[in-house]
């Protein structure tokens, strides 16, 4: 069961062995956050869960800290609303307002912020469209990278990153069972585009079923925190494709 599709990536596919510490997920070691044109964050001892079931990016509040302070406009979601707690808002650039209508208009959400995770010794960029996890109001937008902190005395047995489809539909992956590890490469540029959707909660279960669901556009309105659904090592072989424009 599997396989690779050379006409969907270019370059090789750059294998990370698992962290077998964190069996229960397909867990690699994460090495790097940044800001493309930009600082990188060097990270150590850091197991990401790459987990098709997440729609956003979690990792330690200490880190993010530092990434979110590159970015111009942002800012802790607590300041505006205690249910943000866990996450970060971003200032939207474009704004306009007609002084005789007194309206207020404002472009989608967007950035052109570029972020970048490292797995494996290679730098892997995200589409700025990705960076936004949705609309928060008028003026402001949700930061797709969220508070994800372990707890105490957990930290070498559970991930302390979750990497969900904001970023995995900027790379082809692969779930490779034996030896057990992920594999990233990068998409070829004439793939057809998702936009801001990605594919999410995709999965083969026991009679060899699949299913698929799309996540919200960068647009959506938030209400609520995404669900965490970690990916189980008992899903073997799975392929998936993610593309952004």
């Amino acid at each position: 069961m599997g396989g690779t599709n050379a006409s969907l990536y270019e370059g090789n596919l750059n294998f990370v062995s698992l962290n077998l510490n964190s069996s229960r997920y397909w867990a690699i070691p994460l090495c790097g956050l940044g800001i493309n044109n930009g600082s990188t964050i060097e990270i150590s001892n850091a197991t990401a869960a790459i987990d098709t079931g997440t729609t956003l990016i979690g990792g330690p509040s200490s880190v993010l800290e530092q990434f979110y302070a590159q970015i111009p406009g942002a800012f802790l979601g607590s300041q505006i609303d205690s249910g943000l707690n866990d996450y970060y808002v971003i200032r939207r650039p474009h704004l306009f307002r007609h002084s005789v209508l007194s309206l207020t208009f404002g472009l989608a959400c967007d950035t052109n912020v570029q972020a970048t995770l490292t797995f494996g010794g290679q730098t892997y960029t995200m589409h700025p469209s990705d960076l936004v996890g949705g609309t928060v109001s008028d003026s402001q937008c949700l930061g797709a990278f969220f508070k994800f902190d372990a707890k105490p005395g957990q930290e070498s047995s559970s991930p302390t990153w979750v990497i969900g489809s904001a970023f995995l539909k900027n790379v082809y992956t692969v779930f490779q069972s034996e030896p057990p590890a992920v594999g990233f490469a990068t998409l070829k540029r004439d793939i057809p585009s998702f936009g801001s959707l990605g594919l999410a909660g995709f999965a083969i279960d026991e009679n060899g079923n699949t299913n698929a669901t799309i996540i919200r556009s960068a647009t959506s309105a938030v209400t609520s925190k995404d669900t965490i659904g970690l990916a189980l090592l008992g899903i073997v072989g799975l392929l998936l494709v993610g593309a952004s424009i």
